[in-house]
Order: structure tokens, then C-alpha cells, then sequence
């Protein structure tokens, strides 16, 4: 259990501790929770301790932000607004999900598809964030 935003920020330090030798073969975390669980304060307080310099913020209406951070390209997409997946397909996560890269996605469900035909040396994992109260979260990490 996560009490608060300084948790949250150690939690996310960890878990990119845990990732960062998959990094070289491609990662993709899917983050899911309700609207304001807090995956993009996860996403965020990840990219930062990956070095990402500049301000995280959401990319819900972007719908997709890209960095680089050393030889590692990230990228973050938020697929609220996405339809379908078709349309999921165009924003091109599929092809950039290699050999150094994360790929962080909010709201990855309507993309569960094309994730499944990732190449078995990109690591998945799915994080729910589940809100229990204010400043309080359960988060759990499944490996795909």
C-alpha cells in the first residue's frame, strides 16, 4: 500500500530499478486506474528518476509525448480518447517498442490486441493503480 505522493515516488524509483536491464530489449508498462488514480503522477516521477529533464505532464490531449533520455526512447501515450484499435495502431507504439525503449501507456485497454503481438523480447507489465482514499493507493504489478 502506497500512503502518499513521497511513497509513490519511491515505488516508482524501484520499479524502474526492477525494468532497467529490460530496457535494452524494449519495455512497456500499461497503467490503469480510475481518472485520477494517479498513473500519470507514476509515469511522471518514473521519467524523472529515468533523467527525463523537462516537466511530465499528461498527454491526454496529445494523446502521445516523446523523450530521450541517453540511448533510451520513451514514449508516454494516453489512449483515453482513442476509439479503437485501429486507431491505436496509428500512433506507431508497436514499432518504437524495442531494443531501447519504455513505452508507458495510459488507458492501454483498447490496445490489449496489439499489445499481445509485441515480439517476446519486449518485457510487459500491467500496474493498476486502485485509488483507497485520498493520498491512499494499492498498486499491483502483473508480468505479462
Amino acid at each position: 500500500m502506497i500512503r502518499n505522493e513521497k511513497e509513490m515516488n519511491n515505488f516508482a524509483k524501484e520499479f524502474l530499478k526492477s525494468i532497467s536491464k529490460q530496457l535494452k530489449t524494449g519495455v512497456v508498462v500499461l497503467l490503469s486506474g480510475d481518472l485520477g488514480a494517479g498513473k500519470t503522477f507514476f509515469a511522471a516521477k518514473l521519467l524523472k528518476h529515468l533523467g527525463v529533464k523537462e516537466d511530465v505532464g499528461s498527454p491526454t490531449f496529445v494523446i502521445k509525448k516523446d523523450y530521450q533520455v541517453k540511448d533510451i526512447k520513451v514514449q508516454h501515450l494516453d489512449l483515453y480518447r482513442i476509439p479503437s484499435e485501429a486507431e491505436a495502431y496509428e500512433l506507431g507504439f508497436l514499432e518504437d517498442a524495442a531494443e531501447n525503449s519504455l513505452v508507458l501507456i495510459e488507458w492501454p485497454e483498447v490496445a490489449k490486441g496489439l499489445i499481445k503481438t509485441l515480439p517476446k523480447t519486449v518485457a510487459v507489465y500491467a500496474l493498476e493503480i486502485i485509488k483507497l482514499g485520498e493520498t491512499t493507493r494499492e498498486v499491483r504489478v502483473i508480468k505479462w
